[in-house]
C-alpha cells in the first residue's frame, strides 16, 4: 500500500498551507488504514527570520506495510532555505521542483486522486522525498525543519501554519501542539556600550500578539521576547493557525486592523493593543 504523505507548510500574510493524506489507490478513502497521531510545530523567530521544525507521527494500523512519498509544499512568498526532512531521525534525500517542474506533479496527483483539495497548491513550488516504508501496525515520527525570511506588512507580521489540510485523517486521541519563539533581536542582546537610557527605550519591540483562529497563551519574558502556545485534539476540521504580531517603539502598542471586501458596502476593523 502507498500513500502520499503532504506536509503542513509554514505562510507568509495571505497563505494558506497545508498538508494531506492520499492513498494510492484513488478508491481508498483518506484515514482507512492510516492516520495522523501528533502534529508538533515549533518556530523560532529573530527579528524577520525563522527556524522552523514541522513534527509529524504517522501511523500504519493496517498490518500491512505502507510505501509513503514525503511532499512539501512551500510558501509562495518569502525566501526559504535548507529544507531537510527526518524519518525516525535519519536523513532522507529529497529534491526541490519548482515552476513548471513542480505543477506538472501537482497535476498529476491530481489526476490520479481526484480531489479538489489539491488543486490549493497548484502553482506552488515543493521538496519532495523519496519513498520510504511504514511497517504494519507502527508509527514512524517525520521531521521537517526549514529557515524563512518573513515579510512584514505595514509592520505586522503574520504565521500561517496549516492545520485544516493535514488533520483530515486524525486518530482518536490525536493532537497538535504548536509553540512560537519570539524575539526582535538576538537573545540577551547586551545594549550598546556608552547607549543611553532614552535610545535604549526608543528600541523597538514586540508590540500586541493575536491569533484570530486559535486560543492562544503568551507569556512575555521582557518587551523584546515573547513565547506563544497553542494546543488541543485534532477533530478533522481545525482552521489553519495563524498568528499576528507587531512591532513598536510605544511603551503602549495599539494597532488597527482594516478589512474591506470588494463590492461589499462595509467594511471591518479590529483593534489590537
Amino acid at each position: 500500500m502507498t500513500v502520499l504523505i503532504v506536509f503542513a507548510a509554514l505562510g507568509m500574510p495571505g497563505v494558506e498551507a497545508g498538508g494531506l493524506l492520499l492513498p494510492a489507490r484513488p478508491s481508498r478513502p483518506l484515514g482507512e488504514g492510516f492516520g495522523v497521531r501528533e502534529i508538533r510545530i515549533r518556530v523560532q523567530v529573530r527579528d524577520n527570520h525563522a527556524f522552523v521544525t514541522v513534527q509529524q507521527v504517522v501511523e500504519n494500523l493496517s498490518p500491512l506495510t505502507l510505501e509513503a512519498e514525503c511532499v512539501f509544499p512551500l510558501p509562495r512568498s518569502g525566501t526559504l532555505d535548507a529544507p531537510t526532512l527526518t524519518a525516525d531521525d535519519r536523513p532522507l534525500e529529497g529534491e526541490l521542483l519548482t515552476g513548471p517542474t513542480a505543477r506538472a506533479a501537482w497535476v498529476a496527483s491530481l489526476d490520479r486522486h481526484r480531489d479538489a483539495r489539491l488543486t490549493e497548491f497548484l502553482g506552488r513550488d515543493l521538496f519532495r522525498v523519496s519513498a520510504f516504508e511504514l511497517a504494519g501496525r507502527s508509527r514512524r515520527t517525520l521531521r521537517l525543519t526549514y529557515e524563512q525570511e518573513l515579510e512584514p506588512a505595514n509592520e505586522i507580521t503574520e504565521l500561517v501554519c496549516g492545520l485544516r489540510a493535514v488533520a483530515l485523517a486524525p486518530l482518536p486521541g490525536a493532537r497538535y501542539r504548536i509553540d512560537v519563539d519570539l524575539a526582535l533581536r538576538k537573545e540577551d542582546e547586551p545594549a550598546v556600550r556608552g547607549e543611553t537610557a532614552s535610545r535604549t527605550a526608543s528600541r523597538l519591540e514586540i508590540g500586541p500578539i493575536h491569533s484570530p483562529t486559535h486560543d492562544i497563551a503568551v507569556q512575555r519574558s521582557r518587551a523584546g521576547r515573547a513565547l506563544v502556545h497553542a494546543e488541543g485534539s485534532l477533530t478533522g476540521d481545525e482552521p489553519d493557525y495563524r498568528l499576528l504580531w507587531t512591532s513598536t517603539r510605544s511603551p503602549i502598542g495599539v494597532t488597527l486592523l482594516t478589512y474591506w471586501p470588494q463590492e461589499a458596502s462595509r467594511g471591518y476593523f479590529l483593534l489590537i493593543a
